[in-house]
């Protein structure tokens, strides 16, 4: 079981971590934002500048109402402008800020809040699922070779000429045919 998790979770965060370099690499050249709005929830990213800026809250905007469902400024969304750009660094310490904005006028009712931090956050914890099924897998390999070798899969001990299946070394079962 254990396994498998480790499979699923590294197979789901290597295309994630790839897209986050690309788009961490893209944020120092041009800006991009993300949306979804389901009235009146709203959740949005901003990326510039090395440096991403989740918001959610809710909003309504009575001048100029938003349409629903998601929308962005890179594909596959309509790009309405050749550069998006937001000032991510006004506030920060040490990368990271976080902040309630509320915003009450005739015209828009908003409250939400932001967490603004530097992309290499989300590049670690995508990492780690990826390092851990590295490691596993290669364990994993490390344990085939010993045993085609005649090996034990855990300690390395030579099990040439034992024919009791497990290993005087460490106590660990072993297949009997391992035993050459």
């Amino acid at each position: 079981m254990k396994r498998r998790l480790v499979n699923v979770l590294t197979f789901v965060s290597l295309p994630m971590l790839a897209a986050t370099a690309v788009f961490w690499v893209r944020s120092h050249r041009i800006g991009d934002r993300l949306w979804w709005y389901d009235r009146p929830s709203v959740v949005q990213v901003d990326s510039n500048d090395g440096l991403l800026r989740v918001e959610w809250g809710d909003m309504v905007s009575r001048e100029a109402p938003m349409s629903p469902g998601w929308g962005g400024t890179f594909w596959p969304f309509e790009r309405v402008a050749d550069t998006y750009k937001v000032d991510l660094k006004k506030g920060i310490t040490l990368g990271f800020r976080y902040q309630r904005w509320t915003w009450n006028t005739p015209e828009v009712s908003a409250d939400g809040r932001r967490i603004t931090f530097p992309y290499w956050v989300p590049a670690l914890v995508l990492s780690v699922p990826v390092v851990a099924g590295a490691i596993r897998y290669g364990s994993g390999r490390r344990r085939a070779r010993r045993i085609d070798r005649g090996r034990c899969g855990s300690c390395g001990y030579d099990l040439t000429g034992n024919t009791s299946g497990v290993c005087p070394e460490c106590s660990t079962p072993g297949p009997l045919s391992s035993a050459r």
